[in-house]
Parts: structure tokens; sequence; C-alpha cells
């Protein structure tokens, strides 16, 4: 019976259903159907008893995974539930000891103060102490770029701040569309049309009985997210014909588009879907992200350079003048960040590819030398921390029978010096880069950690290993936080909400 109320509360939380659903009459019936000798828990019990109890359990069980991680990253934000309450999700994220990404929600609570820097500040501070997370342990922390959350991250903690990719690149995008005043006309007419059609059963019925099987759903633009406007154009084109007929049918020619509209549409689409296909491409929280902000901003820009070779109308060229005009101004803070330029080093798809080989601060010959200082002071710590066990035998281990196992220590210890991670590895760091730099460059495709996996028994670059932990635990988005504003539908308190999250 315990197992079955675990998978219960599991199933509950994890579904992010009312825990209500307890009490409901019809789900009890559908309970007792599948084994009559169940007896499902009231919802007082399930929120006061249960809850509490697995909350502890998996609390405990992700505090001491913490404690073992080195480097830690955040993510945070706030959002508003459909109640009015405000809250704020804070995400951790590591590198295990199988070089394998961890994502967790450390906290999901209802802010009841102002958002100023001094109070976000003191929330993400008490958040890391209810998790016993040393603040030296804190790779980075990702936000939006709100004033509030950089003063609290970057002046009052002192933490390193990262900005979120998606947030900057939205910002970015909106501008060139919607400032575009020709091409804000074509929009008004394509959000005009798709309103006609979810307004009206009529043209709908005709609309699907043209399509002839395909999909006829046509998306409506959602002002706060930029590629809801790509979304809307990209259900318009591929129905163009069947809803330019329905209009027809539907004397709705004032809602009609012409041919030079259509046009305009679909370059505005070979425009912007690369963003598009790159936000969502750093939008995840399972594998390393950070590292590849920098080639994709190379890539926009490259794919911005490009497409001006085509033949656009005077809109498209406006608007795509204004995007490259953007990228320079909003992304120059990335290339200013440590973070984003080692992360990218580390990378073995990308190494110094689309890093500058001339620039001092942001370039190449910048992140060889950074991760040299981090590969000296992590080896350095680890020593301190008595972790530098590799290679150390005690007489004890040795067989008193065997004098031959003295050979092997001995070799096993020249083996580690050679490879960069004995006594005397401090000669060996810009051995260690170059022999990295050798190696082919892999795929957009291929996962960075997986390759660096096939390299912890290559003794050559295992220092570079714990550098690696450390940045590739950052996020190049806050994500992570934010897909929760979608997933809160459940009806429990703050306290209960908190609990649930924690089981994600």
């Amino acid at each position: 019976m315990k197992a079955i109320l675990r998978a219960l509360v599991l199933f509950l939380v994890r579904g992010m259903h009312p825990l209500s659903m307890v009490e409901d009459e019809h789900f009890r019936a559908f309970v007792k159907a599948i084994d009559p000798r169940i007896t499902l828990p009231c919802r007082k019990t399930l929120t006061h008893s249960l809850l509490p109890e697995m909350y502890a359990e998996a609390k405990a069980k992700l505090v001491t995974e913490l404690s073992l991680a080195n480097h830690i990253a955040l993510t945070a934000d706030c959002w508003t539930s459909l109640t009015n309450a405000s809250y704020m999700t804070v995400t951790a994220h590591f590198i295990n000891d199988q070089l394998k990404m961890v994502s967790r929600v450390l906290s999901t609570l209802v802010l009841e103060v102002s958002h100023t820097s001094e109070n976000i500040a003191a929330h993400l501070k008490s958040v890391i102490a209810d998790w016993d997370v040393p603040e030296d342990k804190i790779s980075g922390i990702v936000t939006d770029n709100a004033s509030n959350f950089k003063r609290a991250i970057a002046n009052i903690l002192k933490w390193k701040h990262i900005p979120c990719f998606a947030h900057t690149l939205s910002l970015a995008v909106k501008d060139p569309i919607h400032d575009n005043r020709e091409f804000s006309v074509i929009l008004n007419k394509c959000r005009n049309i798709v309103t006609f059609f979810h307004h009206s059963g009529p043209a709908t019925l005709k609309l699907n009985q043209l399509c002839s099987g395909r999909k006829s759903r046509l998306q409506q633009e959602v002002p706060v997210r930029w590629n809801s406007t790509l979304i809307m154009i990209q259900s318009l084109l591929a129905l163009q014909e069947p809803v330019t007929d329905t209009l027809k049918v539907m004397d709705k020619r004032d809602l009609l588009l012409d041919d030079w509209e259509w046009e305009t549409l679909a370059g505005a689409k070979a425009l912007l879907k690369p963003f598009d296909i790159l936000t969502q491409d750093k939008s995840s929280q399972y594998y390393p992200s950070i590292s590849k902000v920098l080639p994709s901003i190379r890539l926009l820009q490259e794919h911005l350079t490009e497409i001006r070779n085509h033949e656009l109308n005077d809109v498209l060229i406006m608007m795509c003048s204004a995007l490259n005009l953007n990228m320079k101004d909003r992304f120059v803070e990335f290339y200013q960040n440590s973070s984003h330029i080692v992360s990218s080093y580390l990378n073995p798809r990308f190494k110094t590819e689309y890093l500058s080989p001339n620039h001092s601060s942001v370039g190449a010959d910048f992140a060889e030398k950074r991760v040299v200082v981090e590969m000296r002071n992590l080896t350095d710590l680890n020593c301190q921390d008595g972790h530098d066990s590799v290679g150390q035998h005690s007489l004890s281990s040795i067989s008193s029978d065997d004098i031959r196992a003295l050979h092997d220590n001995r070799i096993s210890q020249l083996n580690l010096n050679q490879g960069g991670q004995g006594r005397s590895a401090s000669a060996n760091y810009i051995i260690i880069t170059n022999e990295y730099k050798k190696l082919p460059l892999l795929p957009w495709s291929k996962d960075p950690l997986e390759a660096w996996r096939s390299k912890q028994k290559d003794g050559i670059l295992l220092p570079m290993i714990p550098v690696v932990k450390k940045y590739a635990c950052i996020p190049a988005t806050s994500v992570p936080s934010e897909q929760l504003f979608s997933s809160q539908t459940c009806e429990c308190p703050a306290l209960s909400l908190q609990k649930c999250i924690v089981f994600q």
C-alpha cells in the first residue's frame, strides 16, 4: 500500500494535477475499479502527511547531490499566477561525476515583498542557504536583463551574472519587426485574418474542407513572444491557397493579401526562421547550452549578411538592416562575458573557431589563458581539499611478497605527471591545451559532454575536465525557470507548490 501511495503522490505532483483529485468521486471510482482494496487518502492527509514526508526524502537526496557538485549554476525568474500571486522560481544546474547535466528546481515561492534588488538578493541568498549551497560553488546565475535582477546579483551578492540569450534575442528581434511600418500593416491584416477564422464557424468549416486533410489550424500572434509572429506567418503561408479561397467564398475581400504581401511574408519567414531555431536550440536544460551562444550570434550575423544577397524587397531590406544593428548593440555584453568565451573554447565543437584570434579581452588567446588559470586554481584547490589522491599508494596497499608492485606504483605516477595530473602538473598546462586544440572539431549535433566522457581515461586532458564542469553547467537562458509558468495549474497553496516542484 505504501508503494501505491508513493506512486499516487508522484502522479499528482509530476503531472501538476490538483491535489483535490483524490477526493473526486469519479477518480475514486476509477481506482476502486482497478483494485477495491485500495483506500485513497483524503486531501488533508495528502497535503499534511504524505507530501511533506516525500518532500523531506527528496530534499535530503538533492542536498546530497548538491554537496557533491563542485560547481553549481542557477537560473531565476519572477512570474505571476492566474490568481495574481507573485512567485520567484530558482533552479540549479551542475555536471555530475559521470559528466552528465543535472537540472533541479530549488524553489518556487510567493514573493510577498516588492521586487527590489535588495529583496531579490535576500531571497536568492535564503534559497541557497536552505539547500546548503556555499556561495563559492556558484558558477553564475542566469536571469533576464531586468535592472533589479542585474543589480541584485552583480552589485549586492557579487555573483557572476549571465544575461539570458533568449530574452536578449527577443529584444533584438521585436523592434525590427514591429517598428517597420509597412510590415506592421501586413501583420495587422494577418492578425485580422486569423481572428476572423477563430470567430467564424462557417469560415473554419470551409477552410477545413479546402485543406484536403492538411492541418488547418491558424495560429494567432502573442504580443509577449516574438516567435509567435513567425508561427502566425508560417501557419498562414502553409494554408495560403485555401485561406485565400475561403475569404473569397465568405466575401471577405477586405482581408485578402495581394501577391506582394504574400511574398513579403515568405521573405520574412526566411529571414526570421534561423532566429527561432537557435532560440529553441538554447532553451533545453538537459545539455550544455552556454557554449553555443557566441557561435549562434556569429551564425545569425552571417545569415543576415548572406540573405542580403538574395532578392529582397525594400521592406525586408529595412528589417534585415535593423536586425543587424540590433544584434550588434544587444550582444556586446555577451562578447565581454568570460563565461561565454571560456565555455565556447571548452566545447569540442567550437574551440577557437568563433573567437577572435586577435582581440585581447574576448578572443581565443584570452580564453586559453583563462582555461590555464582555471586548471591551476582548481588543481590547487583539490590538493588543499585532500582530493588529489590519484597515484598515491600506501605501503599497506602493496603486497610485501611481490616487489613488482612497486614498478606499477612508479609508472602510475610517471604517467600522471606526463598527462598533467601529477604533482608536477603546473608545467604541463600549455601542453594540455595544445593537445586539446589538435583534436578535430565536432558537428553541432554532437554532445560535448559525451566527447569529454570519452577523455576521462585519457590522462593528458584530465586536468581540463574540472574546468569543463565549472562552465558547462551554466544554461544559456533562464528558460528552466520560465518553463514553470505554463505548467502551474495546480490549486495547491504556495507551501505545497514548493514541495511539488522539488519532485519535477
